[in-house]
């Protein structure tokens, strides 16, 4: 047996093998361009960091269904593999940050479909925009001291509305003085 004829021999066996090898790396399918998903995949991404679960995979994938909209179904394929399926994007979402609330508590992931049990689940906030628009009671200065607050994207409104989402909140209803 020649030399090359061992090499190609020994190549072919190391490349069954890494390909019949279980995965060391979490694996999270998902669509990156919609949002909703991206999100849920972020979410699972720190579940998995924060458990220490190397070998899971997970997808998260939509299927319409406008009968039954924000619901999902998780599907435990097998012990290292899960299925998350939403009949809109945010039932996708809802689902992937199910399973990693799950895995973040240590609870056994298993087969379930979920759908809500209000349409609009939601909370009112009264926005002090800015000194023009005085709070509903101008005695105190709370308004006044959180008007920086409100035109704070990045450190006021987006962990605001990544919690919402957590959540499972749908709708948010800004109000101020008219």
């Amino acid at each position: 047996v020649s030399h090359v004829s061992m090499n190609k021999q020994l190549l072919a066996v190391l490349v069954v093998t890494l390909a019949l090898a279980p995965s060391t790396d979490a694996q999270i399918a998902h669509d990156s361009k919609i949002p909703q998903l991206a999100f849920a995949a972020q979410e699972l991404k720190s579940a998995l960091k924060e458990t220490g679960r190397k070998n899971l995979r997970v997808s998260l994938a939509v299927r319409p269904d406008r009968s039954s909209p924000e619901s999902f179904r998780i599907k435990v394929v097998n012990r290292d593999h899960l299925e998350v399926t939403g009949t809109d994007a945010n039932g996708a979402m809802y689902g992937g940050i199910e399973v990693a609330e799950f895995l973040k508590l240590g609870l056994p992931v298993e087969d379930v479909s979920r759908n809500p049990l209000l349409k609009k689940r939601g909370i009112k906030m009264n926005i002090p925009w800015d000194c023009r628009t005085p709070s509903y009671c101008d005695k105190g200065s709370a308004a006044q001291n959180n008007t920086v607050h409100i035109w704070d994207f990045e450190g006021f409104w987006k962990p605001y509305f990544d919690d919402l989402a957590r959540y499972r909140y749908n709708v948010v209803s800004f109000w101020s003085t008219h």
